[in-house]
Order: C-alpha cells, then sequence, then structure tokens
C-alpha cells in the first residue's frame, strides 16, 4: 500500500515538473517572437500561460509591450501593474522608471488623465533631465493637466519642458510644447501672452502656413476684425496657393464684410 502511494506522489511530482515546464516553455517562446516583433505569435504564447508567478519582470513587460502593440491596452496596463509590483519589492529604479512612463502614457491614451498625472509625476521623480524620454513626458504630463481644464499646472510644467528642450537643442518637442502652451493662453483668454509664444513659432519654423493662421486668429480676439483681416491679406500673399488661406478668405473677410 505504501509503495503504491508513493508511485502516485512521484506521478504527482512529474505532472507539476511538466506543467511549470510548459509553462516555462509559452514564456521563453513568447519572449522569442516579441524580440523578433511578432506580436501575433508572442499573445498567443502568453495567452497560454496559466501559471502566472513563473513570468519574470522582463517577461511581464514584454507581454504588456506586446499587447500595446496589438492597441489591447487594458490588457497591457495588467502585466504592467504586476511587473511594477516585482520591480518594487526588487527595488530596480531603472525598470521602475520605464514602468511609470508605460503606465503612464497608457493612461493617457485610455484617456485616464488623472492616473496619468499620477504617473508621469511618479516617473518625472526618479527620471533625470538629461534622458531623451524627460521633456516628452513633460509635454504628455501638461497635456494631461490640459484636458482636465487645469490651464496653470499646465503651462508651469510646459514652460519647464521649453527650458529644458531649449537647453538641449530638441526643436521637435519644443514645438509641440510652444503649440500646447498657446492653447492654454487661449483657453484663458490671455491672446496677448499666447501671440508672445506663437511668435516664436514663427521664428522656429517660418515656412509653416498653420503657424501664421494661428497669429490671424489671435489678432483676431486681440486686435480686432480689421486689423486680423488685413493680416489674413498679406498671408495671401505669402502663401498664394494655400487652399486654408483662401477658405478663411473667402469665408471670413466675406462675411465680415455683409
Amino acid at each position: 500500500m505504501k509503495n503504491k502511494y508513493s508511485i502516485y506522489i512521484v506521478i504527482l511530482i512529474l505532472l507539476v515538473g511538466s506543467l511549470f515546464k510548459y509553462n516555462d516553455i509559452l514564456i521563453d517562446k513568447g519572449d522569442s517572437m516579441f524580440l523578433q516583433s511578432d506580436f501575433q505569435k508572442a499573445e498567443s504564447y502568453y495567452d497560454k500561460v496559466f501559471i502566472n508567478y513563473l513570468y519574470s519582470t522582463d517577461s511581464l513587460l514584454n507581454k504588456a509591450n506586446t499587447k500595446f502593440e496589438l492597441e489591447k491596452l487594458t490588457e497591457g496596463m495588467d502585466s504592467l501593474t504586476k511587473a511594477e509590483k516585482k520591480v518594487i519589492e526588487e527595488e530596480d529604479t531603472e525598470k521602475l522608471e520605464s514602468i511609470y512612463y508605460n503606465k503612464a502614457y497608457c493612461y493617457y491614451k485610455l484617456p485616464n488623465y488623472n492616473s496619468s498625472i499620477d504617473y508621469f509625476n511618479k516617473y518625472i521623480k526618479l527620471d533625470t533631465e538629461d534622458n531623451f524620454s524627460y521633456p516628452i513626458a513633460l509635454k504628455y504630463l501638461a497635456d494631461s493637466y490640459f484636458y482636465e481644464e487645469n490651464y496653470d499646472d499646465s503651462i508651469s510644467i510646459l514652460n519647464k519642458g521649453i527650458e529644458i528642450s531649449l537647453k538641449n537643442d530638441n526643436k521637435v518637442v519644443l514645438l509641440s510644447l510652444y503649440d500646447r502652451l498657446i492653447d492654454c493662453y487661449i483657453s484663458k483668454n490671455e491672446y496677448d501672452k499666447a501671440l508672445i509664444v506663437n511668435e516664436k513659432l514663427l521664428e522656429s519654423n517660418p515656412n509653416e502656413p498653420y503657424n501664421y493662421l494661428t497669429q490671424f486668429y489671435l489678432y483676431r480676439h486681440s486686435e480686432g476684425v480689421e486689423y486680423s483681416n488685413k493680416y489674413l491679406l498679406q498671408l495671401k500673399e505669402k502663401f498664394p496657393d494655400n487652399e486654408k488661406i483662401d477658405s478663411f478668405i473667402n469665408n471670413l473677410i466675406k462675411t465680415d464684410e455683409q
């Protein structure tokens, strides 16, 4: 009888061992497919795993990014949350930075701006200003404040991002920060301040018609209809083939003259 139970125990141990081995293989294959950017196959392996505590932190991050690539934000967030708990226990600051940034961006895309604000602030506290992602995080944080109609905090963050981007000569991020800063001032009806910022956009990118049309819009609110219409006609001379400017002239100036 004792030998019979011993056989059952051995069989059970072998069965459990094989299940663990099977799950390890699935995770390894999922990681391999992720590194090859075959996200559909990676997901198919990850989704078969049923002993979830076998995931390492790196594999959880791979699984999360696989879900994000497939635009499954909620499922990706679940893996990020599990990775976050592991990394906090491991006190791995570098990975925690990555997790905070990715969770913040995911909340931004959902959108859940309050949670996005929370996690971008956590990321900023850990990151250094020299990191390329830092001013981008500031931009998304400012956007989140903006969409929550917290314009003063958005302006404060944008000015910090502008200062860093100017120091690092990061023109692409700088222009997007200026754009959002203009939106904030318009929302606060502070058109003179918006004009000052838009002048910087015109200096940085003098051949972009959109910036001149923004200037026209701001003049319309700060200087009046007559002044702004004269400015718009000058734009027609500068950009004779621009359909948007033609549309503004036809729809606004002609309406004003009626």
